[in-house]
């Protein structure tokens, strides 16, 4: 799982070249699997705060092997695939950042990264990088406003 390319210094580095939608874009579309998500990206502008190292607790993940997640996985998969990443964790992966979305009203809600989401919560991790995009320029100010930047 440990992939240089990948990790919370790397996507620091594009943030600070202006790279930031670039680098989303390809681990999206890469190891990231999530291609159904930077197509979602494109379809309107996005505002984009971070990379932050963000408390944990103030994210809201989105899926999970329970009911009542707005993607609700099979258990027994679930599990394998977190149960791998608490292993590499401990075995100093630095996991990609998780990316975030921000909605009024609604808070954080984990877009991509729910697997290293509940891996890092069952480790210990109480803070970690994320990639928050908002929708709009009101947005942006708002959750800038609410994370005190």
């Amino acid at each position: 799982m440990q992939d240089w390319q990948h990790t919370p210094e790397h996507v620091l580095q594009y943030a600070a070249d202006g790279r930031l939608e670039e680098w989303i874009d390809a681990y999206l579309m890469t190891v990231g699997g999530n291609d159904g998500l930077a197509t979602g990206l494109k379809l309107q502008k996005r505002y984009w705060i971070g990379p932050l190292n963000l408390p944990l607790t103030r994210l809201s993940p989105a899926a999970g092997p329970d009911e009542g997640y707005e993607y609700v996985m099979d258990r027994a998969p679930w599990e394998r695939r977190v149960g791998r990443m608490q292993e590499s964790l401990r075995q100093g992966w630095q996991a990609p950042p998780l990316i975030v979305s921000y909605a009024p009203g609604e808070g954080l809600s984990i877009r991509d990264g729910n697997h290293r989401y509940w891996a890092m919560t069952r480790e210990g991790v109480e803070a970690y990088w994320c990639l928050i995009w908002c929708n709009s320029e009101a947005e942006y100010e708002e959750a800038r406003a609410m994370l005190g930047l």
